[in-house]
């Protein structure tokens, strides 16, 4: 019997592209036709790299329109920079993670909304929960006291593991658990009555 091999993804290396000097300078102060050339000569990479982590367009698309507004508004910081390719490569890296990261912790607050609710109590809300969690989760977290808060917050929004959260707020791992817990009663107690209400 043939041995079927791995499917192997290879993904050919950028041809980098040369942004000259002179011209880095001009885009710094704000030369538009400098900049209408790094667009039209980078988009595509920048593009290549989003499309490759997201593996979705429109978002791909929103991606590349966020790094060059970035570009521009930061412009002035090019004249210190010596690597242009990299540069522009980590503005492309940090918006795409961050992008990814807002979409992953809009996900995850409609799952734990969901969590919160009995469904088969409020069956009319069904078809419209996932429009209404972010508002009201977000108004619930804002009523939690301030330590509370931040604990919900670095735990649930940047994921930190409870021994973290303890480590920098200098609370024991058992206080951050209590705060968690106490914090996760409130907002289901918070958006059950408001549920009811509507």
């Amino acid at each position: 019997m043939q041995q079927v091999k791995k499917f192997v993804i290879i993904i050919p290396p950028p041809q980098d592209i040369a942004c000259q000097p002179d011209l880095q300078h001009k885009l710094a102060t704000g030369d538009r036709e400098a900049f209408a050339w790094v667009y039209k000569n980078y988009c595509k990479k920048v593009y290549d790299y989003a499309i490759l982590v997201t593996n979705n367009e429109q978002q791909s698309e929103d991606i590349v329109q966020e790094v060059f507004l970035r570009l521009w508004i930061k412009r002035e910081k090019l004249s210190a920079v010596k690597d242009f390719n990299s540069y522009l490569f980590i503005i492309g890296r940090n918006i795409t993670a961050n992008f990814l990261r807002r979409q992953s912790n809009d996900n995850y607050r409609r799952v734990e909304f969901a969590k919160t609710q009995d469904l088969t109590v409020y069956p009319q809300y069904e078809k419209t929960i996932s429009v209404q969690v972010g508002e009201l989760l977000n108004n619930a977290v804002k009523q939690l006291p301030p330590r509370r808060q931040l604990v919900y917050r670095l735990r649930r929004e940047n994921g930190w593991p409870l021994k973290k959260i303890a480590q920098e707020l200098q609370i024991s791992r058992e206080t951050v658990k209590t705060h968690m817990q106490d914090g996760l009663k409130y907002l289901k107690d918070y958006i059950k009555v408001r549920m009811k209400d509507q």
